[in-house]
């Protein structure tokens, strides 16, 4: 969903990209589904283990917000969906979550409170990626 920035013609001259038109997409949802509650820690134990990598990275480039999670052991268990339920309920409510064309990706996609003075409770939705990072990393001895 996420990773693609093109824009899309809309009927028109409006044109948005694609990453804008999900957001508004999304937007439209209330939040997780009993489904999607129930469907999420497998889908996280399954991504863990296809992936099997031991540094993780969760961003979300609007807000600039950048965090490197080390995977430590070697067994795929709740810790890891819960460590990330938590840094997300720090910004606010997930409201639904998909993978990458390719899987290599999980997208979350939270609602944040964003206040300004003139809407002191505004909220919008961003997308939080998660992904394998031991590629990125560069071992010095």
């Amino acid at each position: 969903m996420a990773e693609n920035f093109e824009n899309a013609k809309i009927k028109g001259d409006i044109s948005m990209s694609i990453y804008d038109l999900n957001k508004q997409i999304v937007s439209q949802l209330d939040g997780l589904s009993k489904e999607e509650k129930m469907k999420l820690p497998k889908d996280m134990k399954d991504f863990l283990a296809s992936i099997n990598n031991t540094y993780y990275m969760l961003i979300c480039k609007d807000l600039s917000y950048y965090t490197l999670l080390k995977r430590t052991g070697n067994s795929i268990n709740g810790n890891m969906l819960e460590t990330i339920r938590e840094l997300l309920r720090d910004h606010g409510r997930l409201i639904t979550y998909s993978f990458s064309e390719n899987k290599d990706c999980i997208e979350f996609w939270v609602k944040v409170n964003v206040p300004t003075e003139e809407e002191p409770n505004k909220r919008d939705i961003f997308c939080f990626l998660f992904f394998g990072y031991d590629a990125a990393l560069v071992e010095v001895k």
